[in-house]
């Protein structure tokens, strides 16, 4: 129950709780289902989480700001794409990020999808602003 990371788990266990949930289990203070509950519901923050390989010891904020970068420099590229005439675009390689391969590709095919949903934006507000002829 207390995963890959036994010590991980208890120091977060104790952070998050105080006290200390393990020993409290071994005293008949708390129930199997307790200990178990605290377990499988600490934050993602949590020392336990950091020791998981394809974190990177990043934290959830570390993933969002990273997300933020790559947004930014895909509307600044796509920008100086449309308006220096290029007809074709190819988005900035995203920031490096921790984690598993798999993880990398749902993250780019996440990323295309964005970037797929901004240009059909910037046509419609072309279509809108630039007249025709």
């Amino acid at each position: 129950m207390l995963g890959e990371w036994p010590e991980a788990t208890e120091a977060a266990l104790c952070a998050e709780y105080g006290g200390n949930p393990i020993r409290d289990f071994w005293r008949g203070k708390i129930t199997l289902r307790e200990l178990r509950v605290k377990v499988e519901n600490l934050p993602p923050d949590s020392a336990v989480f950091r020791r998981e390989p394809n974190s990177g010891g990043w934290q959830p904020g570390d993933h969002l700001l990273a997300d933020l970068f790559d947004a930014v420099n895909t509307l600044l590229e796509l920008t100086a794409a449309k308006w220096t005439g290029q007809e074709t675009f190819k988005p900035p390689a995203p920031h490096d990020r921790p984690g598993l391969a798999e993880a990398r590709a749902e993250q780019e095919k996440a990323r295309k999808a964005a970037l797929d949903k901004a240009i059909r934006r910037v046509r419609q507000i072309e279509a809108i602003v630039i007249p025709k002829g």
